[in-house]
C-alpha cells in the first residue's frame, strides 16, 4: 500500500465503506458515512499512523493510537495490512496484532481479536477478501482464512478455513 497515496487511499476505503452500507457512491453519501461511521475514521486514523510511521514521525502517530484506543477500543497493530473497506461495525475490543493481513472488504462485528498463538515470531492470522468474521470471535496464530469464508459469533479459529466456508465453534470447524 505504500506506493498509493494516502488520499486515494482514504477515498477508496471510504467508497468501499458507502457500498457497503448499500448506498450509492456519492458526494452527500460519502459526508455521510465518513462523519456517521466509527469503521472510517478507525481506517483514517490507521492509514495516517502508518504514513507517519514511513515518514519517520513516530510522536504524533503514538498520540493517535492512544485516541484510537480511548475513543473507539480498537487496537490496531502498525505492521498488520488491512484492505480496502475493512469495516469494523462495533469497534469495541477489536484487537489486530502484529502482522496480521486482513483482505478487502473484510467485515468485522465486533469484540474480534487476531493474534498470535505462541507469543512469539510472525504467527499471525492472513484473512482473504470479501469476509465477515462474527461477534467476539478470535483468529489465533498463523492462520489463513479463504476469500468469503464466515465464521460464527465467538468461534475461536485455531486451523485454516477454506474460501467460501462457514466456520463455528470452540475450537471452529467447517459446517
Amino acid at each position: 500500500m505504500a506506493s498509493v497515496s494516502l488520499l486515494k487511499q482514504l477515498l477508496a476505503d471510504l467508497d468501499a465503506l458507502v457500498e457497503a452500507e448499500g448506498r450509492p457512491v456519492s458526494a452527500a453519501n460519502r459526508v455521510k458515512v465518513g462523519l456517521g461511521l466509527d469503521a472510517w475514521l478507525i481506517l483514517a486514523s490507521f492509514r495516517t499512523r502508518q504514513t507517519l510511521r514511513r515518514r519517520h514521525i513516530p510522536v504524533v502517530g503514538r498520540l493517535m493510537r492512544i485516541v484510537e484506543m480511548a475513543l473507539f477500543g480498537v487496537e490496531i497493530s502498525l505492521d498488520a495490512e488491512l484492505g480496502t473497506g475493512v469495516y469494523i461495525v462495533h469497534s469495541h475490543a477489536v484487537v489486530i496484532g502484529g502482522s496480521t493481513v486482513l483482505g478487502d472488504n473484510v467485515k468485522l462485528l465486533g469484540s474480534n481479536t487476531f493474534g498470535n498463538s505462541q507469543g512469539t515470531g510472525d504467527d499471525y492470522p492472513k484473512v482473504g477478501h470479501n469476509v465477515v468474521i462474527g461477534a467476539g470471535a478470535r483468529v489465533l496464530g498463523a492462520r489463513t482464512i479463504g476469500d468469503g469464508a464466515k465464521i460464527g459469533a465467538n468461534a475461536v479459529v485455531t486451523s485454516d478455513v477454506p474460501a467460501d466456508a462457514v466456520a463455528v465453534g470452540i475450537p471452529a470447524r467447517v459446517v
